[in-house]
């Protein structure tokens, strides 16, 4: 399920670096985080619940 929430959080980086060309500068900059916190948190959340935890993390994260 984590690798759902990775893929969300690269999408919305490519969409902020999209919107960063066509002039839209604060979401340049929300966007990216957003991806972040998408993509990282639940990787990480992820790697401490689960047996092989660390991959997961490595992985995920």
């Amino acid at each position: 399920m984590w690798f759902l929430f990775l893929l969300l959080g690269a999408l919305a980086s490519l969409v902020g670096l999209a919107l960063c060309f066509r002039g839209l500068q604060f979401m340049r900059y929300l966007l990216p985080v957003l991806g972040f916190l998408l993509g990282f948190m639940p990787g990480f959340w992820g790697a401490l619940q689960s047996d092989g935890g660390l991959l997961v993390l490595l992985v995920g994260g």
